[in-house]
């Protein structure tokens, strides 16, 4: 299991993984429409896996600004999650989703894309659960 610890100093690990072809299902049509359908479905897939919580789109700001590029071709979805609450201490931990996008299958998650997740806002972004 991958374990991190965040810039903010929560330590979180990915729960579960779903990695698909970044274009499958596509056919035709431009690479800037495809890369903004594909950005604007990926939150409503990770939500089909993991639930009605918080999405991050790793580097999102980057791929939408440049939606004629292709995109990596791997398309990761992860749960990470958190032993710790981050706004109500009755709850037992934290989880927040998210997608990433890697040239290969393997590694589940590129240095790359490593130095972007420790960044995020964990307190800002995570919900608390509880079992």
């Amino acid at each position: 299991m991958l374990s991190l610890r965040l810039n903010s100093g929560f330590i979180v690990q990915l729960r579960g993984v779903v990695q698909t072809e970044t274009y499958m299902n596509y056919f035709e049509g431009s690479v800037g429409v495809i890369n903004a359908h594909l950005l604007d479905r990926i939150e409503k897939e990770a939500k089909r896996y993991w639930g009605e919580g918080p999405v991050v789109i790793l580097n999102e700001a980057f791929f939408r600004a440049t939606l004629s590029r292709r995109i990596p071709m791997v398309c990761c979805i992860g749960l990470f999650e958190c032993g710790s609450p981050v706004k109500n201490m009755d709850m037992m931990g934290s989880g927040l989703s998210v997608c990433w996008f890697e040239d290969a299958i393997e590694p589940h998650l590129s240095e790359e894309n490593e130095k972007l997740l420790v960044d995020i806002d964990w307190r800002l972004l995570a919900r608390d659960f509880d079992f």
